[in-house]
């Protein structure tokens, strides 16, 4: 049996196209049993919304200052207030001592004591050690009368750092 060489074209033919293909079926099956995960998961529709909203929480009450405890050091130091006599009904300012001799307001330092006189202010690691003079003035309310002035200090010096100052009102 003599193969025509028409005949040998097509089989050869044929032969070029069905080896590819299972050549790469082999390889396909091959990647299916060698323990590669899966595909992933096609996605899963969203529930549709619905009319009713979900309830919104209202937002946590921020404990007190003196009950907040950090655990990261903290860059900046403070400035302490501590009101002897008095009540909390008290407004406290502090000024700071400008070149010319005027005594200026903070503005942002400035509010009432907690229930037991205590007024604390944050000072920002940049103002450290500001060689200006600072003074912490009490009224008896926002606007009302001066009813004490403390002695001037300085900002702290360093992280960390408390300035301690207490004065006294009469009650």
């Amino acid at each position: 049996m003599q193969i025509e060489n028409r005949e040998l074209k097509v089989i050869l033919g044929l032969l070029a196209l069905i080896l590819p293909v299972l050549f790469f079926a082999s390889l396909t099956l091959a990647a299916t049993d060698s323990g590669l995960p899966d595909r992933p998961p096609t996605m899963t529709p969203l529930p549709a919304p619905t009319d009713t909203p979900e309830p919104v929480q209202s937002p946590t009450q921020v404990p007190p200052a003196e009950t907040v405890q950090h655990n990261a050091p903290v860059a900046g130091g403070f400035l302490l207030l501590q009101i002897v006599g008095g009540n909390n009904a008290l407004w406290t300012e502090m000024q700071w001592l400008a070149s010319d001799g005027a005594w200026m307001t903070v503005d942002g330092w400035r509010g009432n004591p907690s229930a037991d006189g205590v007024v604390m202010w944050y000072v920002g690691p940049e103002n450290l050690g500001f060689r200006a003079w600072f003074r912490w003035l009490v009224f008896d309310k926002e606007g009302g009368q001066l009813l004490a002035t403390s002695d001037a200090f300085k900002l702290p010096g360093g992280a960390q750092q408390v300035v301690p100052v207490t004065v006294t009102v009469d009650k």
